[in-house]
C-alpha cells in the first residue's frame, strides 16, 4: 500500500518537498571523521533529493529505490538502481557512505538490512540515518490537528524508528558513534506549504479511497491556511534525529 501511494506522489516529491535534506547533510558532515568519501548508496531515494543531498560528500552518489515511477522523476545528476534494502545488488565493500531518509521504517527485516549493508560498506565505511517529521510550527498546530482528523495517516507497514531501536536492530553488524535529535527551521510560503502538503501520504490515500479529489482537498487546505500565512512566509519546523552508524 505504502509503495503504491509512494508512486502516486512521485511529481510532487520531486517539487514539492521542502530543502531538509542538505540541512541534516550539513548537521552531519560536521561530526562525520572524513572529509569527502569516493562513493554513496542513498537507500529508498524517492525522487532523488536525498541523493542530490550528499553532494558536499560524494562526487559519486547513487540511489537505490523499490518505486520506478519515483525515479522517472529524478534528476539526472546521479545515477539510480531500481531495487530494495533487503537485497542490495552492489559488490562486497564496494560502498564507502550508506544513507537512508525516512526509508528504512518500510524495510521487512530490519536486522537483515543491516547484515546486508555491512557486507555491501567498505572496511571502516559510514552509514547514516535520519528522518523527520512532518512540518509545522505553533501558529499552524491547530490546523495540523484538523488535518490530520480530516486525513487520517494512511494504513501501512511502516515500523516506528530512532536512534534507539536502530542501536538495536544493528547490534552485531554496526556500532553507533553517534545520533543526535534536531529542530530545522525553514521558511515556506502559503503556496509552497500548500503544495507540500498536497505530498503526505495520507492526502493520496484519501485520494485513493476516493473520499474527496485532489481539487477538493486542495481547496480546503488553500482557504483554512489563508487566515494563518496571511500573505506572509513562515518559519515552518522539522523535528527528526540523525544517527551515525560504523
Amino acid at each position: 500500500m505504502a509503495q503504491n501511494l509512494f508512486a502516486d506522489l512521485a511529481a510532487g516529491y520531486a517539487n514539492s518537498r521542502p530543502p531538509v535534506h542538505p540541512r541534516i547533510i550539513e548537521r552531519a558532515q560536521r561530526r562525520i571523521q572524513k572529509a569527502t568519501f569516493t562513493n554513496a548508496l542513498d537507500i529508498g531515494c524517492g525522487a532523488g533529493l536525498s541523493t542530490l543531498a550528499l553532494a558536499p560528500l560524494t562526487t559519486h552518489a547513487i540511489g537505490l529505490e523499490p518505486a520506478e515511477a519515483m525515479l522517472r522523476q529524478a534528476s539526472k545528476t546521479n545515477a539510480y538502481v531500481v531495487g530494495r534494502a533487503e537485497g542490495l545488488p552492489f559488490a562486497d565493500q564496494s560502498i564507502e557512505l550508506m544513507t537512508a531518509a525516512g526509508s528504512l521504517n518500510y524495510t521487512d527485516n530490519l536486522s537483515g538490512f543491516f547484515t546486508e549493508a555491512r557486507r555491501v560498506l567498505k572496511h571502516n565505511g559510514t552509514m547514516l540515518v535520519y528522518d523527520f517529521s512532518q512540518g509545522r510550527n505553533d501558529t499552524l498546530k491547530g490546523w495540523f490537528d484538523q488535518f490530520m482528523t480530516r486525513y487520517p495517516k494512511a494504513q501501512d507497514n511502516a515500523r516506528f524508528l530512532d536512534p534507539a531501536t536502530l542501536h538495536t536492530a544493528a547490534a552485531g553488524s554496526f556500532g553507533m558513534p553517534w545520533h543526535e535529535h534536531f529542530q530545522i527551521p525553514i521558511p515556506l510560503d502559503q503556496d509552497f506549504y500548500i503544495d507540500y502538503m498536497m505530498t503526505e501520504t495520507n492526502v493520496a490515500d484519501a485520494i485513493r479511497r476516493g473520499n474527496e479529489t485532489a481539487a477538493q482537498i486542495r481547496m480546503w487546505i488553500t482557504q483554512s491556511l489563508s487566515p494563518l500565512f496571511a500573505g506572509k512566509s513562515q518559519q515552518i519546523l522539522f523535528d527528526g534525529y540523525v544517527a551515525c552508524l560504523q
